[in-house]
Formats: C-alpha cells, structure tokens, sequence
C-alpha cells in the first residue's frame, strides 16, 4: 500500500510539471498550500471527481462494521479504488485543477489510516475522512 501511495504522489507531482500552469510562480505556491474558493465561488470540477467523491461518502454512509480493523481495511481498498479513478480521470486545468490537487493530497494518508491493522486508528482515519469529504461541497461543484 505504501508503494502504491508514493506512486500517487510522484503521478501529483509530475503532473505538476507535465501540464504547466499559465499563471504565475506565486499564484502556484499559493494554490499550494490552500484550498480556497475561486473568487468567493466554487470550482467547477469535472464530472468524474464528483461522481467517485459522493461513491466515497455513500460507501463511508454504508459503513456499519465499526469495530473489525479487517472491514476498515476493506472500505479502504473501495475508497483507493474511487481515489485511483479520480486521478485517472482527470481532466482539470489550471487553478482549479491545483484547487482539487489541495483537496485530494491528503486522502492519500486518510485512506491509508482507515486501513490500518490498528482499530484506534482505523476509526480516527474513518471520522477525519468523512470531515474532509464533507468539504468538498464547499469547494467543488
């Protein structure tokens, strides 16, 4: 798994450099460090974020196993696999496309909690999961 997860982030980063921005150096380290709204508005995603992101929340909604580390790690696999679509998918551009990169980087180590072998662990993954999907209605449409 945690191959698979630096396979993720070195396909972020070369995307980064692969598709160049045609805003400026600032504007990029800015977009960077912040998920923020685009002038006060959502961004537009493209359909096929959207649609894995709610399979995300409708499989976190489902979840009932709340004390068996093995039903953590299986929800995970369903979540990296909705994950891996989204990466796949992507078609964004521009600020918007940085803008969905802030949000997505950290499910990399959410998923990664919630399958952990450690029950702790898996339920601390689960919550702080299911708090960042809920952004992403504020920040995408």
């Amino acid at each position: 798994m945690k191959n698979r997860i630096k396979l993720l982030v070195l396909l972020l980063i070369l995307s980064f450099s692969i598709f160049p921005n045609v805003y400026s150096e600032e504007e990029h380290h800015n977009a960077d460090n912040k998920l923020e709204l685009n002038d006060g508005k959502r961004w537009l995603a493209n359909s096929e974020t959207t649609s894995s992101i709610s399979n995300m929340i409708v499989l976190m909604d489902g979840f009932e196993a709340k004390e068996d580390p093995k039903a953590y790690k299986e929800l995970s696999k369903k979540i990296q696999s909705e994950f891996d679509f989204i990466i796949k998918s992507c078609s964004m551009t521009g600020k918007a496309h940085d803008q969905l990169h802030n949000y997505i980087i950290p499910l990399i180590s959410l998923i990664e909690e919630l399958g952990s072998p450690n029950l702790k662990t898996c339920k601390a993954g689960f919550n702080n999961l299911k708090k960042h999907l809920g952004k992403y209605e504020k920040y995408f449409e």
